[in-house]
């Protein structure tokens, strides 16, 4: 299969739908570790097919993985969101994940992480992780309390071409350090050591069939288990609302 390290080959657009869109429809013939930027996307999304604000200023790409180590989409989304997490804590920035899969500074959203996987029968033919990390764009007024720029807090830009650089080049040590089945643990332990909760935190998520509050017992790759008073209950998809 042919493979490039991440980040040997960045498709950039000034505008575009969706980073993740033009991958999916194209991956046949984009190489494993291909990189899709936009400047802005008219169509961005997030988890559930919400839309995500994706303005000028922002930093949105998205990485093809076509060497499949993992049928669990998470591995790669981890990958990614420690990568992130990582450089920009290095510029200074007291980042951490949101489980399962926002980037907070300040206690507010920074970014975001979508993971899709491309499927023929049992097989998984690629998998493509899209991440949208608010930058130096302005962000509307009904997203100004619940999000957050890094111009926001640092107050100074950021060249977005150096940080996407930045960041796929983490990505590709991160790839040939945990991509690998025997190593896949060690990925999921380094990514629960940039979550923003811990055991013993109370803790609302709101899921599509209501909310559940309670403390973490555990954290797995895939879920978080909540002692909810009534029983333990295994999430595996949801929204966190607070921790404390």
């Amino acid at each position: 299969m042919y493979r490039l390290n991440i980040g040997d080959r960045i498709i950039s657009f000034s505008s575009i739908d969706s980073t993740n869109d033009f991958a999916i429809k194209n991956y046949e013939r984009l190489a494993s570790g291909t990189v899709v930027w936009a400047l802005q996307q008219e169509c961005g999304r997030g988890r559930w097919g919400r839309k995500w604000e994706s303005s000028l200023g922002g930093l949105w790409f998205s990485i093809v993985f076509k060497s499949i180590v993992s049928r669990d989409m998470g591995a790669y989304m981890k990958l990614v969101s420690c990568s992130i997490v990582v450089v920009l804590e290095r510029h200074g920035y007291p980042v951490a994940i949101k489980w399962p899969n926002d980037i907070i500074l300040h206690k507010r959203k920074l970014g975001g992480l979508l993971a899709e996987a491309i499927s023929s029968s049992d097989n998984v033919n690629a998998v493509v992780v899209g991440a949208g990390i608010n930058v130096n764009n302005e962000l509307p007024p009904e997203l100004a309390d619940i999000g957050i720029t890094l111009k926001e807090y640092s107050e100074r830009q950021h060249e977005l071409s150096v940080l996407l650089q930045q960041i796929v080049k983490q990505c590709d040590l991160y790839r040939k350090q945990y991509l690998s089945p025997n190593r896949l643990r060690y990925l999921t332990r380094f990514w629960k050591s940039k979550l923003s909760t811990a055991i013993g935190d109370r803790v609302s998520i709101r899921t599509r069939n209501g909310e559940i509050q309670g403390e973490v017992r555990r954290i797995h790759g895939d879920s978080i288990e909540i002692d909810s008073g009534k029983g333990i209950l295994k999430i595996r998809n949801g929204d966190l609302q607070d921790s404390h």
